[in-house]
């Protein structure tokens, strides 16, 4: 989950900004873009934080054991996603236009998007909206666009103040999606390994004769993996699993190696297990 030290330093550069609304000097200026770099910086730490979540929780898609619910909170963790970056791509808009003398209408538009983001996401699911109640109700609070419009405020007061309701928006958008991943578990403890089952036709062969392999890993834990190379040549695996290779032999009579090289992940990590595969030529 996210951090003490980020929502703490979030609140800390809010109270900055609401008591310091009146200041504009070139040095406030100056300290309100280095502050909308941090809110920036934090959004997009936050974000990267909330990509892990997501893609674990595909890869849980793709394994038999999981695959149930994963198909069940994959979805919901998908939406999250696109609400938040929907509205965090529209507030990236409003900076643009803090300038405007269509004020009235700007802070008609941020109210009713924080609102209706706030009830898409409150209608996913109803345990879920029951966990986060207070995160999810908080979130309007945590905007106010009378003042980000205010004409006491700098531009770049306005725009910090506006990065700051994108952090709070991302910071909710991570806790959600950790918790769709955590609703799927795993039914091992550890890690996955492949225990790859690699069988050939003969270990004696002569001039072109064909010689074939098979390999089975035995699992599909990621789109499009496991990834099997015999001799350097990518393997398309058959509806029952086996990756199956083939290739008549030639050359000189004594013992050859094929080597073989399989691809799979462990909780985003991928991993790679050499073998080969030897026989002969009589």
């Amino acid at each position: 989950m996210l951090s003490f030290k980020l929502l703490f330093a979030n609140t800390t550069i809010c109270c900055f900004l609401i008591y310091s609304c009146k200041s504009t000097t070139t040095e406030d200026r100056i300290v309100y873009l280095k502050l909308n770099e941090q809110l920036e910086y934090s959004t997009n730490f936050i974000q990267k934080s909330s990509d892990m979540y997501l893609k674990h929780l595909e890869s849980k898609t793709y394994d038999p054991h999981t695959a149930e619910r994963a198909k069940i909170w994959f979805p919901k963790a998908n939406e999250i996603r696109k609400l938040t970056s929907s509205i965090c791509k529209y507030l990236e808009n409003v900076k643009m236009l803090v300038d405007s003398d269509d004020k009235s209408n700007r802070r008609k538009e941020i109210a009713d998007s924080v609102t209706s983001f706030v009830s898409k996401i409150s209608s996913l699911d109803s345990n879920m909206t029951n966990e986060f109640k207070l995160e999810i109700r908080s979130l309007p609070k945590f905007h106010d666009s009378t003042i980000i419009f205010s004409s006491n405020l700098s531009s770049e007061t306005s725009v910090s103040l506006l990065s700051r309701l994108q952090n709070q928006t991302t910071i909710l958008e991570g806790q959600l999606i950790a918790y769709c991943d955590n609703q799927v578990g795993s039914n091992y403890d550890g890690y996955n390994k492949a225990f790859p089952l690699i069988n050939q036709n003969s270990n004696h062969l002569k001039n072109d004769e064909e010689l074939q392999i098979h390999v089975g890993v035995g699992f599909l834990n990621y789109p499009s993996y496991p990834r099997v190379y015999i001799n350097g040549d990518s393997m398309t695996s058959a509806d029952n699993g086996f990756f199956k290779y083939k290739t008549k032999v030639t050359g000189k009579p004594g013992k050859y190696i094929l080597p073989i090289k399989i691809e799979y992940y462990d909780y985003l990590k991928k991993i790679t297990v050499y073998k080969k595969v030897e026989y002969y030529i009589d």
